[in-house]
């Protein structure tokens, strides 16, 4: 795993070099890294560590996440499957989004798992950000039309079995759900649909840099 991210952040470095070489008379431009997959994929843990090699003080994140709309917002459906596209704000993510490519600055909403709402205004971009990383499940999918705000796509996979698991434990520890048998079957029944609707609809092209997070393929490298 050490060695992939390792791969995926000298890829990172190399694409912003050229970036900066690119818009050589326009050097407070930022680059914009879309980061998307499955739940459960490691999109946060990836995002991260890219953070922590790259600077803060020069990198930072705006999560998807933070779009969430609120517990009072959903229909007792759309609470059964939060998580689905149709409990985010789809729009506002995305106009927030237009207006920091536009502005270079702004304030984000993150998400609060303790309260499980989102915290709006709590993340501050400023102009001396040279990377943005943009995280989450659907910014790759056609409807959201996200796509071409990215200058790098990175599209995180892995094992569904062991994304599912990741996923339960991650239900069971935030105490969205009461013991870890009722997370696994929260994970099967709503997270891998959604998985399996990133997997069948997301726009993965040749420029798209595919990273997997498996166990199994981190053995085999």
């Amino acid at each position: 795993m050490a060695d992939q991210t390792q791969k995926i952040i000298s890829t990172i470095l190399n694409k912003y070099k050229e970036f900066q070489e690119q818009n050589s008379t326009d050097p407070e431009k930022q680059f914009f890294i879309g980061i998307a997959g499955i739940p459960g994929g490691g999109k946060s843990t990836l995002t991260q560590k890219i953070v922590n090699q790259i600077g803060s003080n020069v990198c930072q994140i705006v999560p998807m996440d933070g779009y969430h709309l609120y517990l009072k917002e959903l229909s007792p459906e759309q609470l059964a499957r939060r998580g689905a596209p149709d409990t985010f704000n789809q729009i506002k993510f995305k106009n927030d989004l237009m207006r920091l490519k536009q502005e270079r600055e702004g304030h984000f909403p993150s998400f609060d798992h303790a309260v499980k709402d989102p915290i709006e205004n709590d993340i501050k971009i400023t102009k001396n950000m040279k990377v943005v990383i943009v995280e989450g499940l659907y910014l790759f999918m056609k409807e959201w039309d996200l796509i071409n705000l990215f200058d790098m796509k990175i599209f995180i996979k892995c094992n569904q079995d062991e994304a599912d698991q990741r996923v339960a434990n991650r239900h069971f520890q935030a105490g969205i759900c009461s013991t870890i048998e009722a997370a696994i079957l929260q994970a099967k029944n709503n997270d891998r649909v959604n998985a399996n609707y990133i997997l069948n609809n997301s726009l993965i092209d040749t420029e798209t840099y595919i990273f997997d997070t498996s166990s199994t393929q981190n053995e085999n490298q």
